[in-house]
């Protein structure tokens, strides 16, 4: 596993590693690392700077110079300094669930979503918990990694099985056979265009099932017209459309007497 100090050292990384995360699942990784509860404002969890100081269990000053040095980024995540009736509203509800309040007499102050907090957890370069966040952080990467490649090794073993549910129908019937000599080509560069090994049934490229249907039928017309050697490159700068719409398009005319490659395709 690369180090911890990664995160510390590249914006990049961080951006990359947060790229998936919602607050919800931020708040999840902290809470691995160390409890900490957060109170609901307006519609996501928040804390303030001094109640993550002490989660982190550094100085509120350490905390407040990392706000100031990295301001523009903590705010991508959601960090908020309000200030007025924003802050008097932070502040009553913030207080049902810390015993650190925001102190009456401040006349602004930093709130702190997930998001933010989590990525606090990768600036803090002298922190234990913060460390432990880090871990968390890189674990999770790595499991991600771990299931993206086990998803293409299913998703090739479902490839290898639309194989050779085409060659046999090629063998079965005449009109397909004299494209069975690219036929694996084809198809490997439909599954390639189809979203990276998911399905248009999962991931439809069309916005309207209309937009599905005309897309089709000029597939079909092309197809249809004798053109069936052309490559799904070909026929999307034909069309002068998406290959991942053309793709699609092709699955719904080439399956469409072929219930076997549907429900694979469906998964």
């Amino acid at each position: 596993m690369i180090s911890d100090l990664v995160l510390v050292e590249s914006k990049a990384m961080r951006d990359s590693s947060m790229a998936n995360l919602d607050h919800e699942m931020s708040l999840e990784v902290l809470n691995k690392a160390k409890a900490l509860m957060m109170a609901v404002w307006r519609g996501t969890g928040a804390a303030t700077t001094e109640q993550l100081a002490e989660y982190y269990e550094v100085p509120v000053d350490t905390v407040k110079k990392v706000l100031t040095r990295s301001k523009q980024e903590l705010e991508s995540d959601g960090l908020q300094v309000v200030k007025g009736k924003d802050l008097k509203d932070a502040r009553d509800k913030l207080s049902l669930a810390s015993e650190i309040t925001i102190s009456s007499k401040t006349s602004q102050n930093a709130i702190w979503t997930p998001r933010a907090a989590l990525r606090l957890g990768m600036l803090l370069n002298k922190s234990e918990v913060a460390r432990q966040v880090r871990t968390e952080i890189l674990n999770l990467i790595e499991h991600t990694a771990s299931q993206a490649k086990l998803q293409q090794q299913q998703f090739q073993a479902q490839l290898d099985e639309l194989l050779k549910i085409l060659e046999e129908q090629a063998k079965e019937n005449a009109w397909l056979s004299y494209r069975v000599s690219y036929q694996a080509t084809q198809t490997v560069e439909l599954w390639r265009a189809l979203t990276k090994g998911q399905t248009q049934y999962r991931h439809t490229p069309f916005k309207t099932e209309a937009d599905k249907l005309a897309m089709t039928e000029k597939v079909r017309a092309i197809l249809e017209s004798g053109q069936r050697r052309l490559t799904l490159a070909s026929i999307a700068g034909h069309l002068n459309a998406p290959i991942d719409a053309v793709a699609a398009a092709y699955v719904e005319v080439e399956t469409s007497d072929q219930p076997e490659v549907r429900k694979l395709l469906r998964g």
